[in-house]
């Protein structure tokens, strides 16, 4: 998969108001693939939906320590390469809330609907991750 584009990143970036979705951190941002990409060759440019602003930490946190990989995937941060970024809401941690991504907007749901959503992605999985 390709990077985004200057404007994908701009418009991620604004829509996660300038904050590590994680921590809340407002440096060192990055944009992040929400699935992995690894090394392939993809000329697919991916979306806001399919990426979230992350902190240079969280990010290197998420990617080196199992546990944390489980979390960011129970909170929609990371997904599994097959999942559908639409169907996958995102729990931002420093403002207690779950939104639905929609290409550039993000729409608050109830923690009922979340787990919903990610239940009928990832069924049982789900409450895995949640449990870790």
């Amino acid at each position: 998969m390709s990077a985004p584009t200057p404007a994908v990143r701009k418009a991620t970036v604004t829509r996660d108001q300038f904050r590590c979705v994680l921590c809340g951190a407002t440096t060192a941002l990055e944009w992040n693939h929400r699935a992995a990409v690894g090394m392939g060759g993809s000329k697919h440019r991916p979306g806001a939906v399919e990426g979230v602003m992350l902190c240079t930490r969280c990010n290197t946190d998420i990617e080196s320590v199992a546990d944390l990989m489980k979390l960011a995937l129970s909170y929609g941060v990371k997904i599994r390469k097959w999942a559908d970024p639409v169907k996958v809401p995102v729990f931002y941690p420093h403002e207690h809330q779950w939104f639905r991504l929609e290409g550039l907007d993000r729409h608050p749901i109830t923690a009922v609907v979340a787990l919903d959503m990610m239940h009928d992605v990832y069924g049982d999985e789900y409450f895995e991750w949640r449990a870790a």
